[in-house]
């Protein structure tokens, strides 16, 4: 078996790098730095009798000035705490493929050097990745020799789905056929969300999140905050509930909200 090398590099926060950087270009810097520092790597351990691999936890683009545009799924984690995008001109020439982490979507970064392959992450881990489809990739690597490699489809585990309906019995037809997913249901009402709806929506599915929207926001004066009589109790919880929900009170909870009344009476 030939030996194989590996140029690691952990997940960079910019903070820390704040220190080598040039302040008036760090981008440029940081991709100097880093190259530098790989190529040195390259240039003492990899070779034509070995299979040289580049693993990393980054976010590469073929042109960092003009990256391809990202999927709102993956916007939230490019930048969090982390560095800009780097080159993938400044990985070392004598790689032979690059495994990437980082981006939770599989895909190859578009490039003329080695293959660069983010592989993504094995699950979804929030519903901005909902319908998006989980692979790993299998690499064949030989000294000297271009790299073979190809994605492979997960199927285990519960997708991620996100559904809309302004209808209770719609909203619970669609649970009732997605049951092997995780599934965030927004419920479009125009009151508040009664629970007697939410218990039959989590009824119909054992993995269901529930978000209400509230179309209709009524008794409202134009800024936006309740007029509210305070000769009268129930008048003063709905107007301080539709201040807070956006939604008048059904009569369940109306209901609850006399009976604790009654408690603090007694």
């Amino acid at each position: 078996m030939p030996p194989l090398r590996i140029i690691a590099t952990p997940y960079a926060n910019a903070i820390r790098l704040k220190t080598r950087l040039d302040p008036d270009q760090p981008e440029q810097a940081l991709t100097d730095l880093l190259s530098a520092h790989w190529q040195s790597l390259a240039e003492t351990y990899f070779d034509d009798q070995g299979c040289n691999l580049f693993m990393g936890h980054l976010y590469f683009a073929q042109d960092p000035t003009h990256p391809e545009p990202e999927p709102d799924d993956e916007k939230p984690i490019l930048y969090t705490g982390g560095i800009p995008a780097l080159p993938t001109h400044a990985l070392p020439p004598s790689t032979q493929y690059a495994a990437l982490g980082h981006l939770h979507r599989p895909h190859q970064v578009k490039g003329d050097g080695p293959p660069v392959v983010y592989s993504g992450s094995p699950i979804s881990y929030s519903f901005s990745e909902a319908h998006q489809d989980k692979k790993v990739v299998i690499v064949e690597l030989l000294p000297n020799q271009p790299a073979s490699w190809q994605f492979h489809p997960l199927h285990s585990g519960y997708p991620l789905l996100r559904h809309t309906s302004r209808d209770i019995d719609e909203a619970v037809h669609y649970l009732s056929d997605h049951q092997h997913a995780f599934v965030e249901l927004t419920m479009i009402c125009q009151e508040y969300l009664s629970s007697e709806w939410k218990m039959r929506l989590e009824q119909a599915h054992p993995r269901v999140s529930i978000i209400p929207e509230i179309l209709d926001v009524a008794g409202s004066d134009t800024d936006g905050r309740p007029t509210l009589h305070l000769d009268n109790m129930d008048d003063v919880f709905q107007a301080y509930f539709q201040y807070k929900t956006g939604a008048t009170p059904d009569e369940a909870l109306l209901d609850l909200f006399h009976e604790l009344l009654n408690v603090e009476d007694e």
